[in-house]
């Protein structure tokens, strides 16, 4: 099965619509981030925290599994532990 994991980018970007096209200056302070932070997390130079994968995942309306088993396939390098992501995600991600 061929599928493509959502990046934290794409989250980022459909929390920022649900709150009202708001900037993303505006959506680093609606999840307690500097904006250095959130442009970190937007270009994957730094892993999104769990935390701030629940907040996200929060105004979004979704669970927050979801971001945080997509983090974690792109971060795992042991194969059996990224297939458990993979299929937790596929899962939250209703996909499967």
């Amino acid at each position: 099965m061929k599928f493509e994991v959502k990046k934290v980018s794409n989250y980022l970007n459909q929390a920022g619509a649900a709150l009202g096209g708001i900037s993303d200056e505006a959506l680093a302070r609606k999840l307690g981030l500097q904006d250095d932070a959130l442009a970190a997390f937007r270009s994957g130079a730094v892993q999104i925290t769990d935390y701030h994968a629940a907040k996200l995942a929060l105004i979004i309306g979704i669970n927050p599994i979801e971001i945080i088993a997509s983090r974690e396939i792109v971060a795992e390098k042991d194969e059996s532990k990224r297939n458990f992501w993979i299929e937790l995600w596929l899962s939250e991600a209703g996909v499967v």
